[in-house]
């Protein structure tokens, strides 16, 4: 049984240690990663059905994480591959997210804070475990634990919490993340037991969790307008003071946390409730935290995306705004996840059956195609218009090209065109297209920009980077040979790097996957997958 058991990690009903019939188990477990594989495949090579596809491979839940994990973490020549297995991996971990939420909202379940601020992380990047973030405490409790032990029978909870405090701030070096204040990273567990930076609640919800862990008592989370704060009362003295952590452990009295109040907000300190929050007021902080910093930083639109995702349905009375944002996202970067927004109740919208439309609506697209719903609605041609083609020639640039954006200066591939401008008309006025020097009748191409948000750009907006070369049929012949094969062994794909290396390519995000299997160096352009060369055949 230790065979399977070291060979697959997760499982959705773990056999016991000493079960016999382990044989039994392991050509189980091997035929449903072989079952996950096939439908990757399929997934792949389908010009639709792709969300019941997707949506299959999730039902095996737990037991397939290990398999789709292994791919997401090897470096296989084929992006689109890996892209597809981070997506249904992220659509298995977010259904078990979204089930931990809704029972924790119902009462019928409990669990530490730690664990529901690694979900708010692990929501966004699935490969994180809660075993790994685990053994991170244990490793640091430990570690204090034994420096402690020759005087921990006659330390107070006092004594031993301020030892903590040195422990954390000064021995392992956690601190407040002055220089990057707003970086969404900061609340992240993962991030900030990495860097050893955060914001007040981050840090303070792992020291929480440490206290607990080396039996220091008397510790409870503190929160305050702007700031958070945790607040110690001895359960045997009147030891009673607040730690700011974000200052290096700042040790303060109740009458300097009243004057900082008092200074920074003109509040009163009798205003405050020192009961501990409710988890869920700490878990929705947490999110608004991300969001604000996303606003200052426009710079990781799933981090956003996933605390959108995640507060409407911690927290659905929201305002339409954060509706709107989380809905447009999902529209244009994450269709997939359509299928799991089923799990909001919508309380919060003012008109929840449009919301329900418009979800049903994007499934329905998403099955006919994912490409789809990631390019602007075209317009029905009326009777007696001329053919678009008949009035201008075609695009001057090909599908697979990195271009650079003459007036916004980003980079951006492109995975699809149109012979001149069919976006809304409303678009077209906000976006002032008749300005362009060729205003709305040229060529507009669907673009994913550097930061992996698709775009809509005009031809004279566009200056590509290389001089592509054509490529030989016999080139498509070989990338679609190309299958990851199971029965190879496991060591070989984690090690394997027969693509372009991707610190070299000009565009490294995983939404290139989407589209493309891999950056050419020789042909210098993205070479688009099977589904992308199946919409544009004269590629």
């Amino acid at each position: 049984m230790r065979l399977c058991t070291q060979r697959w990690r997760h499982w959705k009903n773990k056999p016991p240690t000493e079960y016999f019939g382990w044989k039994d188990v392991y050509s189980t477990r091997h035929r449903t990663d072989r079952n996950v594989l096939d439908l990757l495949q399929n997934l792949l090579e389908q010009s639709s059905g792709h969300l019941r596809l997707m949506a299959e491979i999730s039902t095996f839940e737990s037991d397939c994480i290990d398999i789709l994990m292994l791919i997401v973490k090897s470096n296989l020549w084929d992006y689109s591959l890996r892209f597809y297995a981070k997506r249904c991996l992220q659509l298995v971990r977010k259904r078990y997210i979204l089930g931990q939420w809704d029972a924790l909202k119902q009462g019928t379940i409990d669990f530490p804070i730690w664990k529901g601020f690694a979900m708010l992380a692990m929501f966004r990047s699935p490969s994180i475990e809660l075993e790994d973030i685990d053994f991170k405490f244990n490793s640091l409790a430990s570690e204090f634990i034994q420096q402690i032990s020759p005087n921990n029978e006659t330390l107070s909870d006092e004594d031993k919490c301020k030892a903590l405090v040195d422990f954390f701030c000064r021995q392992k070096d956690f601190r407040g993340n002055v220089e990057r204040y707003y970086n969404p990273s900061n609340s992240l567990i993962d991030k900030v037991f990495e860097t050893r930076r955060g914001i007040p609640i981050s840090l303070a919800i792992i020291f929480h969790e440490l206290c607990m862990r080396v039996n220091v008592n008397g510790v409870s989370l503190f929160p305050t307008p702007q700031h958070y704060l945790l607040h110690f009362t001895s359960p045997t003295t009147d030891a009673d003071f607040f730690i700011d952590l974000f200052n290096n452990g700042k040790i303060m009295s109740r009458t300097e946390v009243s004057q900082m109040l008092s200074m920074s907000f003109g509040l009163l300190f009798i205003n405050f409730d020192l009961r501990p929050p409710y988890p869920l007021e700490v878990y929705a902080r947490v999110l608004h935290n991300i969001i604000n910093g996303f606003r200052r930083t426009q710079n990781d639109h799933e981090v956003l995306y996933s605390a959108l995702f995640q507060l409407l349905v911690i927290h659905p009375h929201e305002p339409v705004e954060i509706y709107n944002l989380w809905l447009e996202l999902l529209k244009h970067m994450w269709p997939e996840d359509a299928v799991v927004a089923g799990s909001l109740n919508f309380v919060g919208f003012h008109r929840p059956e449009l919301l329900r439309n418009d979800l049903q609506e994007i499934r329905e697209e998403y099955d006919k195609g994912s490409d789809r719903v990631m390019r602007r609605k075209r317009h029905n041609v009326g009777e007696g218009e001329e053919d678009i083609g008949d009035r201008k020639g075609g695009p001057v640039f090909e599908i697979g090209m990195v271009f650079f954006h003459k007036r916004f200066r980003y980079t951006g591939v492109i995975y699809g065109y149109d012979e001149e401008c069919v976006a809304e008309e409303d678009w077209i006025l906000r976006m002032h297209v008749d300005d362009l020097e060729r205003g709305r009748y040229q060529p507009f191409y669907n673009c994913l920009c550097d930061d992996g948000s698709p775009r809509y750009v005009a031809e004279e907006n566009i200056q590509t980077m290389f001089e592509p070369k054509p490529i030989p049929p016999e080139v498509w012949e070989d990338i679609d040979r190309k299958r990851f094969d199971l029965d190879c062994d496991r060591d070989f794909w984690r090690e394997q790097n027969e693509g372009f290396p991707e610190g070299n390519q000009p565009m490294n995000f995983d939404a290139i996957g989407r589209f493309f299997v891999n950056w050419s160096k020789e042909f210098e352009r993205y070479l688009p997958n099977k589904r992308l060369r199946q919409e544009y055949p004269d590629y």
